[in-house]
């Protein structure tokens, strides 16, 4: 069993020569599966022993166009998995000669195309053949005389392969739409104080908690028959506080404690029970900017695939710190 992970924002076809199951406790050598420039083979063995060799492709990284142009303030970040799935639990390739896998079967379109009286067309004038090849069916063509192998079919289809967009296109469209952000930066000083002060603890919070904001968000969208979901959810938020291009401190704020806890005076000079700078890292007076960095990941399904796409974006604020002033009176 052989499977096909997708870790680039690019199509790419991996060929795998290695046998289709190895015999328990043989490790199959690297010769056996042609590596990608960049790429490299990750091994699964599972508890009867059986090993799955999995390709896997690193990140392009910026500055290659990849750039997520649904968030123009941040962009697709490693992590990033394409895959698609038979049955419950089985990864297998998503491209073959048998064609792209579409959730039921690998399709490609017929060629020759069946003459216009072929029973496949069901009567029909537009649209196109398609050979549809089951996973475990033989992977061979049918001939329009003497029909398909078992497990393999003809069926009608608007437009061959590709030409629709693919479930992940369809899916960075639909994180386009959700508008995925970091959220508008809170923090002390409480409000009517001009600045922070040293030594103080800093809360950190967003001040407009939203699906897009704080998450989770889930929608989808369809296409040409395809439809996609997908659900965004925030991972954490890494705030850096800097003065004069200097990084003086960070922290980060994840999971269930990455919107914070908006500020009370009643809760007077203690750190935020969330999120927040502590006191020992507010040592620098003078003017700063804190950025809020929000990390999501976007975890999609449809079409028989399934891909997570990571998005970070950013926001910041300014802030001055400075120094509690004491003033001697007299007698003092």
């Amino acid at each position: 069993m052989l499977t096909l992970r997708r870790a680039d924002l690019t199509p790419v076809v991996l060929l795998l020569t290695a046998v289709a199951m190895i015999v328990p406790g043989v490790r199959p050598a690297a010769a056996d599966v042609e590596i990608p420039p960049g790429c490299w083979p990750v091994e699964y063995v599972d508890d009867q022993g059986n090993v799955r060799v999995t390709v896997q492709c690193p990140w392009e990284g910026p500055g290659d166009g990849d750039q997520d142009e649904g968030n123009p303030d941040g962009e697709v970040s490693p992590g990033e998995t394409w895959e698609c799935t038979y049955g419950a639990h089985l990864t297998i390739e998503c491209e073959t000669s048998a064609g792209v896998w579409n959730g039921s079967c690998y399709v490609k379109l017929a060629d020759p195309q069946p003459a216009p009286e072929h029973p496949a067309w069901g009567g029909r004038t537009d649209g196109v053949i398609l050979q549809c090849t089951g996973y475990d069916a033989v992977r061979a063509d049918c001939d329009a005389d003497t029909g398909c192998p078992s497990g393999v079919s003809y069926v009608w289809g608007q437009g061959a392969p590709g030409t629709g967009p693919s479930p992940e296109t369809l899916a960075r469209q639909v994180i386009a739409q959700m508008q995925l952000q970091m959220g508008s930066i809170g923090s002390t000083p409480p409000a009517g104080t001009s600045q922070s002060i040293v030594g103080m603890p800093i809360w950190l919070w967003v001040t407009n908690p939203a699906p897009n904001t704080t998450g989770p968000s889930t929608a989808s969208a369809s296409n040409a028959g395809l439809t996609v979901t997908v659900t965004a959810t925030l991972d954490q938020i890494v705030y850096s506080m800097s003065g004069t291009g200097t990084t003086v401190a960070e922290v980060t704020c994840a999971g269930t404690s990455a919107p914070g806890t908006a500020y009370e005076p009643s809760y007077g000079a203690s750190p935020s029970p969330t999120c927040g700078i502590p006191a020992g890292q507010n040592q620098h007076t003078g003017s700063h900017t804190i950025t809020g960095t929000a990390a999501w990941t976007a975890q999609w399904t449809g079409g028989g695939q399934t891909g997570t796409i990571p998005v970070e974006v950013d926001n910041s604020i300014q802030m001055e710190v400075g120094e509690v002033q004491s003033i001697r009176t007299a007698g003092g």
